[in-house]
């Protein structure tokens, strides 16, 4: 048995779990933004007031409701993980948009005519958008990592250790039980996994195996056979060196024979495991071949391990290995051009995916061919805090790189105001638009009108969300501000922190400008896929 809701009691259940995902996170929403408190999510309560931690939380009760919930909320963690912010922005404007269309369409608007009035809305918004943008130099990085960390003292800290990984290291962010946050530098190729038995360490205090100028043999696949080897490890022995061997796996037989000819001094050799799993061991193997100057080894590659010596090998100055770690210093055979050309594909990859774990993997190839990384250790007293610091400092590590790529804008929601006022006018009276420089022309002048006040009121939302958190009047502020950047300039706001309208940049207050757009492109994007909608499908009821 299906259930199967129709027409305007569809359209009206998902904007109800669209409104009422947003009023759960509007009280979040700006510099006064307050916390939300889950009970027993995990073991412990969780105090968070950052949108990317609340929403997988949420589920509403109403099915029907919580399907509309569901779809803005998706919204809302595709720009937050990608942007690090603009979570709660996204969701927001969504459901202004949804809300006020909805009102429109029950007055007898087209559903679909509106959707594609609003989709026409989106590149003269985002036109302003980057017409006001400005180029963020350091200053304008370290006010956009702050404000999207909600945290002055964080934003500072994550912005140090990106200029520190400057200029092609890359940073990333873990947690910890550690009191304090922390910065680790590492200036070599590092990743995190380690040594493959501990009967290879050399530093017992340390607990690690430390090989000194060592030839490096890339392995993505299972070694077992004493005979393939036995060409490598040969020259190894009569050239003196060492030798550090990084494979998927070992077969237990060579493992002993390594294992003795390390214990008695015949061979300097350590066995590492390979940095991941499938595809992404093979992609970060593929980075270390290239940085070190190795041949990787795998099926299929045109080579038999049996017959190659330690000129596919790649070799460093210094090789540090634990239970958790590899660690590769002073790199001697890097292949430039391979680097290079890697660097571009897995940034291209990352620029397009949005899936949190996947950017995660492809930041841990990036490290690898950059040779050079910064990693933040997020600690707190308790969990929830850990969990806040780290989710704090990943929001700002996300705007540094997000505020990178087209600079930034006015913040506190003040060019979403320059957007909604330019878009007024250039529709004129009732959105007619005599140019056409809005609409195609097979849209009636109605809906043309519907259209803009639906856009111009999603784009006023934020602005009033921030100052009546903030314990102002919403729209005073917001007519205000719309009122002084006629006369002032575009970069115009409200400084709720101060109380003062004035230029936002100078102010410190930045948005990333990609942000903003991602905001725009997204929240129109959902709100037209609720908005024309005709029915909605459900599996049964488990309990019925």
């Amino acid at each position: 048995m299906i259930v199967n809701t129709t027409n305007t009691e569809a359209l009206s259940a998902l904007a109800d779990g669209s409104r009422k995902l947003a009023d759960l996170l509007r009280p979040g929403f700006g510099p006064f933004g307050r916390n939300t408190i889950f009970d027993q999510v995990t073991d412990i309560e969780l105090v968070v007031n950052d949108g990317r931690q609340i929403l997988p939380q949420v589920e509403l009760a109403d099915r029907k409701e919580n399907t509309g919930a569901a779809l803005v909320k998706k919204a809302g963690e595709v720009v937050g993980t990608y942007n690090g912010d603009g979570t709660i922005a996204t969701i927001l404007v969504a459901d202004a948009l949804i809300q006020n269309g909805m009102k429109q369409i029950v007055a007898g608007t087209n559903p679909m005519q509106l959707r594609k009035a609003l989709d026409s809305l989106v590149e003269p918004v985002l036109n302003v958008i980057e017409e006001n943008a400005v180029k963020a130099d350091d200053d304008l990085l370290r006010k956009a990592a702050q404000v999207a960390a909600d945290d002055e003292k964080m934003g500072s800290f994550v912005m140090d250790a990106y200029e520190a990984a400057k200029p092609d290291g890359t940073v990333t962010v873990v947690d910890s039980q550690e009191p304090n946050t922390r910065i680790e530098m590492y200036d070599g190729i590092r990743y995190e996994y380690g040594i493959y038995h501990k009967g290879f360490i050399t530093d017992f205090v340390r607990g690690q195996a430390v090989l000194q100028e060592p030839y490096i043999l890339l392995l993505n696949q299972r070694v077992g056979a004493f005979a393939d080897m036995k060409k490598i490890l040969e020259e190894t022995v009569e050239k003196r060196a060492a030798l550090l061997i990084i494979a998927q796996d070992i077969d237990q037989p060579l493992l002993n024979i390594l294992l003795a000819n390390r214990a008695n001094g015949a061979l300097s050799v350590a066995v590492g495991k390979g940095p991941g799993f499938g595809d992404t061991r093979r992609r970060n193997m593929e980075a270390l071949a290239a940085k070190t100057g190795a041949v990787m080894i795998e099926e299929n590659c045109g080579l038999t391990l049996s017959e190659c010596g330690l000129s596919i090998c790649g070799r460093v100055k210094r090789a540090v290995l634990d239970d958790d770690m590899t660690l590769l210093e002073g790199i001697i055979k890097e292949n430039p051009e391979q680097v290079a050309m890697l660097r571009r594909r897995t940034a291209e990859k990352l620029e397009n995916e949005t899936n949190s774990d996947e950017i995660e993997k492809l930041q841990d190839t990036l490290n690898i061919l950059s040779g050079k990384s910064a990693k933040i250790i997020a600690g707190g007293m308790v969990e929830y805090e850990m969990f806040e610091q780290k989710s704090r400092a990943e929001s700002a590590l996300a705007a540094i790189r997000s505020a990178e790529r087209l600079g930034v804008v006015a913040g506190g929601g003040s060019i979403y105001l320059t957007a909604a006022e330019k878009l007024k006018e250039m529709a004129g009276d009732g959105g007619m638009d005599a140019e056409d420089r809005l609409f195609p022309k097979d849209i009636p002048a109605e809906v043309r009108a519907a259209a803009v006040n639906c856009m111009v009121k999603a784009l006023y939302s934020l602005t009033t969300a921030i100052a009546e958190n903030a314990g102002y009047a919403g729209g005073v502020v917001t007519d205000a501000i719309a009122r002084k950047q006629k006369t002032e300039g575009t970069a115009i706001g409200f400084d709720v922190r101060t109380g003062e309208y004035t230029d936002m940049l100078k102010a410190g207050v930045p948005d990333s400008a990609d942000t903003v757009c991602y905001v725009v492109q997204t929240a129109t994007s959902i709100a037209g896929t609720v908005l024309t909608a005709g029915a909605v499908v459900y599996p049964p009821d488990p309990q019925n």
